[in-house]
């Protein structure tokens, strides 16, 4: 917690934590804002992956990883890949460099017009589509058992917090872990590459996430 705030709720919890995985690294426990379902439908915002600091090595081995728990972390590397503990901040935090995706994030929310009250993310839950870190700033390796595990680490999240709007922040997580999905869902580009704010042939990415959350703000409107 920072600060003595707290953004989100852990209403949820005695239900996440029946999760396999959590149990195992209870630090990747989904953020869901204290907001959640209230100011917009609830939307759920997934990403890529967390990392760990350079030169670790405990999740370099896929299976090894998922076979393992927090037990074999240092606690530097539990507050890496603690999704609650990182996005847990006040409305004026300065977000350092690695950060670049939530700042963008924000930044996204609050021009599609997201109510400013409190934090941002205090209105919408966010997890990662990938439950093994990354390479220290890398994109994750993925091998056939991320993929195995996410499918079903997403999936019982999503049956436990029902969001109505999935939003994809990752084309990666998108493409291999939201074709998996038993609900609909949208993919954007990751904030922190080139093409959140550069053309592709899907559009910038930053336009299409504000163009689907203005959408979902309208849907709560009806």
């Amino acid at each position: 917690m920072v600060d003595n705030i707290k953004i989100y709720t852990e209403d949820y919890d005695e239900e996440l934590l029946k999760i396999e995985h959590y149990q195992r690294y209870p630090q990747m426990l989904p953020f869901i804002g204290t907001c959640f379902g209230n100011s917009i439908p609830k939307t759920l915002l997934i990403g890529e992956s967390h990392y760990l600091p350079e030169g670790r090595t405990e999740h370099l081995n896929a299976k090894d990883w998922y076979a393992s728990d927090a037990s074999s972390l240092q606690e530097d590397e539990k507050a890496w890949v603690s999704t609650r503990s990182i996005l847990n901040k006040k409305p004026n935090h300065r977000w350092r460099k690695g950060h670049t995706i939530y700042r963008n994030i924000i930044a996204g929310l609050r021009e599609a017009g997201v109510p400013e009250v409190g934090s941002m993310f205090s209105h919408v839950a966010y997890m990662n589509g990938f439950q093994r870190p990354a390479k220290c700033k890398l994109s994750l390796d993925v091998a056939p058992i991320d993929v195995e595990v996410a499918d079903k680490v997403v999936n019982e999240v999503i049956n436990i917090i029902e969001p109505k709007h999935i939003i994809f922040v990752s084309e990666k997580a998108g493409v291999r872990v939201g074709r998996k999905l038993n609900r609909k869902y949208f993919t954007v580009a990751h904030p922190a590459s080139a093409w959140w704010n550069r053309r592709s042939r899907k559009g910038i990415g930053r336009e299409n996430f504000i163009s689907l959350i203005r959408n979902i703000i309208d849907d709560g409107e009806d």
